[in-house]
């Protein structure tokens, strides 16, 4: 089995299906009050009213495991964040930066990634799990999609970062991008 970049991009489209039809299931609840409207793929908008869209979600299919205490060597660590990368971005490549904003009403100041996964880390590994994601989504706001794309994800980038984590079979990892005024 080719472990090169076109099998971790189209592993990487496999199980972006599996989260995809976890954010279809969001939408079929009758629990939310306001239900996601399913609009290409593995993106969604949660509308606040008929008008107005909250959010922008974004389903990306990744293994996201915990490097913090692994005793693993490097090289496995840096193609596990390859591959977290290459499949963020080949997600967001289906996406136009300027179209979330209008959307949402100017860039994204608040951005929260669920990571979803059979196992559930400590509360400080969470955000570990999920850097490369969270590198990748910072690099396509800046209109860097590559895979060593650079954005500014540091304390004054203003854009503040939320972690939460659900238990699920599935691999993945959900990016909800909004506008808070």
């Amino acid at each position: 089995m080719s472990t090169g970049p076109m099998h971790r991009v189209r592993a990487a489209k496999r199980d972006a299906k599996a989260v995809g039809h976890e954010v279809y299931k969001l939408q079929k609840s009758k629990k939310r009050v306001k239900p996601p409207v399913l609009v290409h793929g593995n993106v969604a908008c949660q509308r606040r009213d008929s008008l107005t869209i909250e959010a922008v979600i974004v389903a990306v299919g990744c293994v996201s495991p915990n490097f913090k205490n692994s005793r693993k060597g490097h090289w496995v660590v840096s193609k596990s964040i390859s591959a977290q990368r290459l499949a963020t971005m080949a997600v967001l490549a289906t996406i136009e930066v300027h179209e979330v904003e209008r959307a949402i009403g100017g860039a994204p100041n608040h951005i929260h990634f669920v990571r979803l996964g059979p196992g559930i880390c400590d509360d400080d590994s969470a955000p570990v799990t999920i850097a490369a994601v969270r590198d990748q989504v910072c690099a396509w706001l800046a209109h860097d999609n590559t895979p060593t794309g650079k954005g500014d994800d540091g304390p004054k980038c203003g854009i503040k970062f939320t972690y939460e984590q659900k238990r699920q079979r599935p691999h993945g990892v959900r990016i909800e991008l909004r506008r808070i005024t």
